[in-house]
């Protein structure tokens, strides 16, 4: 699919509709962020087996924080690219759905049912019908396995984006919307507080699966949505901005690149967390990084956008068209690179 912009961010006119603009930058961000999460995955899969408290380990363990903004940009161009395509637009919402989930959805049912069975034959395990069909129920609901949290979440998105369509036109204007994003932003730093301090210290017995298993619901992760939302819709203001503040966004995403390091021995050494809360990506400060490196990596995108039918860019526009085409089957394919 192309994703496409109107001129001056103006809903099309029923007698003559505005000519549309093809966004190639957005085709470099999908790569980098899905690719990003491959690495992410890829990292904590050759971690895991090797030896705790080894230099190597520690060393993979304080490099992959910075890798940690990946999942919040996949979110971020989602909400992007779904505003692109419909918010300025006759919608129907009973097709859009249909075409949603069965784009998705196949796919999601499919290859969950597929990676159980595989997952028994390179473990030996015995697998029955039943037993078959009871984990892949399991895994459908929960989205807990082979990483498919994302399309999770991403039902949910598709769920209730009617509703953040109406709610982003019934607030009008830019500064109603700006309004609504620094909100956004305000509950998100205040819940990865809340995930870092708060969470791991209490009880979750009896809680609503989404609540105790929190990375697979979409709250999680409301503010990238609806900073894509603000941006597709705003997107020449926003590229304006972005672009007249350039060398403050890039030095002070610099800055925090290389306070994941620090962020890894406080964790690590000082608050004496385990693995799984040293890396975890809910963190305030991985909040901030994230924001940053979204926004910075927006920009990048948009410089390759003016340069990509240069000669020497040449092979690295086919390289990013192609990607950009093929990244969702390779993103439902990793878990057999990640086994082998």
């Amino acid at each position: 699919m192309r994703w496409r912009i109107q001129r001056y961010n103006q809903p099309a006119s029923p007698r003559r509709r505005k000519k549309r603009v093809y966004l190639y930058e957005v085709d470099l961000m999908r790569v980098i962020f899905i690719f990003g999460v491959l690495a992410n995955h890829a990292t904590s899969a050759v971690t895991t087996p090797m030896t705790a408290e080894s230099a190597p380990w520690y060393i993979m363990l304080g490099t992959h924080l910075i890798l940690h903004f990946t999942r919040m940009g996949f979110m971020f161009v989602s909400g992007l690219v779904l505003f692109l395509g419909h918010y300025n637009k006759n919608r129907n919402w009973p097709q859009f759905w249909y075409k949603r989930y069965k784009g998705s959805g196949i796919p999601y049912l499919f290859w969950n049912g597929v990676f159980i069975l595989g997952t028994a034959w390179v473990t030996g395990a015995a697998m029955t019908p039943g037993t078959w069909f009871h984990q892949w129920i399991d895994a459908v609901l929960h989205a807990n396995q082979f990483y498919m949290y994302y399309l999770l979440v991403m039902f949910q998105l598709y769920l209730i984006f009617p509703i953040l369509v109406w709610f982003f036109h019934k607030l009008g204007s830019l500064r109603n919307h700006m309004i609504l994003l620094i909100l956004s932003g305000t509950v998100q730093l205040a819940f990865l507080f809340w995930t870092k301090y708060v969470f791991p210290n209490v009880s979750h017995a009896g809680w609503p699966y989404m609540f105790a298993n929190y990375g697979n619901f979409i709250g999680s992760y409301q503010f990238y949505f609806i900073a894509g939302a603000f941006t597709a819709i705003h997107y020449k203001t926003v590229v304006a901005f972005l672009q007249s503040h350039a060398k403050w966004i890039y030095s002070i995403t610099a800055v925090l690149a290389v306070g994941t390091f620090g962020l890894f021995y406080f964790n690590m050494f000082i608050l004496k967390l385990s693995r799984h809360y040293v890396e975890l990506i809910h963190q305030p400060y991985l909040g901030v990084y994230s924001s940053f490196m979204v926004v910075t990596t927006f920009m990048l995108s948009l410089e390759y956008a003016k340069r990509r039918i240069r000669p020497s860019w040449q092979w690295f526009s086919n390289f990013v068209g192609l990607s950009s085409k093929i990244s969702f089957g390779v993103y439902l394919l990793q878990t057999v690179a990640l086994t082998a």
